[in-house]
């Protein structure tokens, strides 16, 4: 797995980061070494393929070749349909009078790669305010889009419109069982512009935009290696003012997942991380340490596979500096819904609040079966 792994990252690295574009093909791992139909697999699980340039496997792997040249397309022609169905959706809310702001997808692509087909997105993410969380999909909905999931319990619905495509709407950027957020007037006060194509549209602040990313990763346990190959690219760019960075983490109380997805950027892509980020890697935060290297070797086994909940609450709890963020956190992840929670038990709409209390239940039940279950296989 070594060659093929240090293979993946040599081709898939920025230039900016340390690879440069007149490296021959042997200058990371030996090319009889590699197994390239893994490489394929490891490609398309980590959402790699629109990051590759294929002419660097021509020589060793035509037919991977030929196959990378075929994902392109099909991912830059995704890319262009969704970005339609964003300035869409955004032309639904703008005249319901609700402000929306898109981010990840198309936004990314475009800031760390100046092209809406280069990362690999399935849907569109839409941040509206609270308050008009509701107007808005009232005015998706109003205008065709078919609702495909009722509730969500971290503060998003799903909405298709009539190509297929997914609109994520969301009221909170931030998961809220975290034990802060970034309100939407801030975010939007901040807010920079983006040209997708087709004119421009609102986006994150940059200093927002790399917290954001590093919250994200490390609630999904970086496990696709395509967010930290977008983190890297922003990184190695100089995308956002590192003392802002430093600021805004700090504020938000996410300062040690922004290090840690920093971290990992450079472990595996070789960039230079902000001096604040070496500083406090240098102090020797030994648990922080013991949590990226876990991560790394999980990347480097393989396919990306989802973490599961047990793995993703360590990970959160380990990155959270205070115990009373912990302690909050630990309590919103017990009440607040998850969409298993809310398709376990059918409620109407004017009672689902009781879904906080579904939670803890479902919760306690799963728990005393996991302990019978370890308890059955000691015996």
């Amino acid at each position: 797995m070594s060659a093929t792994w240090d293979r993946l990252r040599y081709l898939s690295a920025p230039v900016e980061a340390g690879r440069s574009e007149t490296d021959g093909d042997t200058s990371a791992g030996e090319s009889s070494s590699v197994d390239w139909e893994r490489l394929r697999t490891l490609l398309r699980s980590h959402g790699l393929c629109g990051y590759v340039d294929s002419e660097s496997i021509a020589p060793a792997a035509p037919e991977v070749r030929d196959w990378l040249d075929d994902a392109r397309r099909e991912q830059t022609v995704r890319g262009l349909g969704l970005t339609e169905t964003l300035y869409g959706a955004r032309a639904v809310l703008e005249e319901a009078g609700v402000d929306s702001l898109p981010y990840k997808g198309p936004v990314t692509s475009v800031v760390a790669y100046d092209d809406v087909g280069t990362r690999a997105y399935a849907d569109v993410d839409l941040l509206v305010g609270p308050d008009d969380f509701g107007p808005a999909r009232e005015a998706l909905v109003g205008a065709g889009y078919e609702q495909v999931e009722r509730l969500r319990g971290l503060g998003e619905v799903a909405l298709r419109d009539g190509r297929g495509h997914v609109v994520d709407l969301h009221r909170s950027i931030l998961p809220r069982y975290l034990p802060y957020s970034l309100r939407f007037d801030e975010v939007w006060e901040r807010r920079s512009t983006v040209d997708l194509g087709n004119g421009e549209v609102p986006a994150l602040d940059p200093a927002d935009r790399l917290v954001v990313s590093c919250v994200h990763g490390t609630k999904h346990c970086w496990y696709r290696l395509a967010w930290l190959r977008d983190l890297a690219a922003l990184v190695a760019a100089n995308h956002a003012d590192d003392e802002r960075v430093r600021e805004r983490a700090s504020a938000l109380g996410c300062r040690r997942q922004v290090i840690l997805g920093t971290w990992l950027a450079d472990a595996v892509y070789d960039v230079t991380p902000p001096p604040w980020v070496e500083r406090a890697v240098r102090s020797g935060d030994s648990d922080l340490k013991s949590v990226g290297e876990s991560l790394l070797g999980r990347l480097r086994g393989g396919e990306a596979r989802p973490p599961s909940d047990r793995d993703q609450f360590r990970v959160q709890w380990r990155t959270l500096s205070r115990w009373t963020d912990r302690a909050v956190y630990a309590t919103r992840v017990a009440t607040i819904p998850s969409d298993a929670d809310v398709e376990s038990v059918a409620l109407p709409a004017s009672l689902a609040p009781l879904y906080r209390a579904v939670r803890p239940v479902r919760l306690a039940v799963r728990y005393g079966r996991s302990r019978w279950s370890d308890h059955s296989a000691d015996g």
